[in-house]
């Protein structure tokens, strides 16, 4: 029972983290879902970004069939993350304490509720856990990476029978490499939701 909205919390702070190590935090929060149940959690037109964290060693992610199957006319990049939960600390972070951190990056108004507003509807009834569990900041800094959708091992939609639906499976990135390494990723140039990352 317990297990869920930790879950959901570390899902959250991981979001925010993105936000927060933006070189635009106004654009990333702008393009921040407002529907928890949106099959990404960033978008801007043909330009998509869903956020995967794990507590594992290993790069390992659970997705959805659409989710690394986007529209031929989309753009997805997927942010990774190792999170490890920490006690409170300079470097032990809490959502509430990451959702200060973004507002002191200098956003506007209509940014800072639009953040609280989804932090309200992603939390629900678990809202008053997000100032007391904890998550260690370095560690999750550290181990963000951006990998082109295209690259992470995957089922194609064409394979899955008529009838079968709701599928998910479990990608290790592990190996896939990183746009942050890659010698040929140019794809952000004119995206004003890539850039910003």
């Amino acid at each position: 029972m317990k297990l869920k909205p930790k879950t959901m919390i570390q899902g959250l702070w991981s979001e925010l983290l993105v936000i927060e190590r933006s070189s635009n935090p106004e654009i990333l929060a702008n393009a921040w879902h407002s529907d928890p149940l949106a099959k990404y959690d960033f978008t801007m037109g043909q330009d998509k970004i869903e956020v995967k964290s794990t507590s594992s060693d290993e790069r390992k992610h659970v997705f959805s069939l659409d989710q690394l199957n986007p529209s031929k006319s989309s753009r997805l990049l997927v942010a990774s993350l190792i999170v490890r939960e920490s006690a409170e600390c300079e470097n032990g972070l809490s959502v509430a304490n990451m959702y200060d951190r973004i507002c002191n990056r200098g956003i506007s108004i209509d940014a800072k509720v639009h953040i609280s507003t989804v932090m309200a509807e992603v939390a629900g009834n678990n809202f008053r856990q997000l100032d007391k569990v904890f998550f260690d900041y370095s560690q999750a800094a550290d181990t963000l990476a951006f990998y082109e959708s295209e690259n992470i091992p995957r089922i194609n939609k064409e394979y899955i029978p008529a009838g079968v639906s709701e599928v998910k499976f479990t990608s290790n990135l592990e190996g896939v490499e990183s746009i942050e390494t890659s010698a040929t990723y140019n794809r952000g140039e004119d995206s004003e939701l890539f850039k910003a990352l």
